[in-house]
Order: C-alpha cells, then structure tokens, then sequence
C-alpha cells in the first residue's frame, strides 16, 4: 500500500463514529404508497403520492407529524446547534443597516 493511502485508511480507522442514539430511527418513516389514476385528454397517469395532497387526511396528518418528529430528532444531535440557532436570532433581530444617498459614478457602472 502506498504510504499516502496507508496514512489515510489509519486517519480513517482512528475517527471517532459517530451513531445516533437508540431513539431516532435509522430512517426517516416512509411514505404509504397508494396509486391515484387520473385521465387526462384520454392520457392515465397514475401518481403513487397523489393522496398526500389531501392534508386533512388523517393518515397524511401522521406521516407529516411523523417526519417532523424524526427531523427534530436528527437535528437535535448538532453539536453546538443551540448556539448557531441563537446567533441567527440575535442577527436577525438586529437593527438593519440604513443606505442613503446612493448615486452611480460615470464610468463605474456598465451594462452587460
């Protein structure tokens, strides 16, 4: 083995793995599967997903209740996520620049 491939397979044996604890699935819940045929001008087109459109379904309701519960799970586990999320906060609720008395210079501004 080359000495540059032997370095990177230890660096790669040494790195910690990362797992997610036992709570969050391996998987984000899948999503039923349930054809809806439709006739267009004499064209079927059959679309597997087409009763997701329906959001007072209650099947649908739990899908996506699902789906939030497993992306909370995985984001939760962000090192350092709580500061990111306060940072932006504090960014985005801070005074916003104000730009007055804007002109262009002859000579600094072409058209493409």
């Amino acid at each position: 083995m080359k000495p540059l491939y032997r370095c990177a397979f230890v660096l790669a044996l040494a790195l910690p793995v990362r797992t997610l604890p036992a709570a969050v699935p391996d998987q984000p819940p899948a999503a039923p599967v349930k054809p809806v045929t439709d006739d267009y001008f004499g064209h079927k087109i059959v679309d597997p997903y087409r009763y997701m459109e329906n959001l007072k379904d209650p099947a649908v309701q739990d899908w996506i209740k699902a789906q939030a519960d497993y992306t909370s799970s995985v984001l939760s586990l962000i090192p350092g996520r709580q500061k990111l999320l306060a940072r932006l906060h504090e960014l985005n609720t801070s005074a916003t620049a104000r730009v007055a008395n804007v002109s262009v210079l002859p000579g600094l501004y072409r058209r493409a």
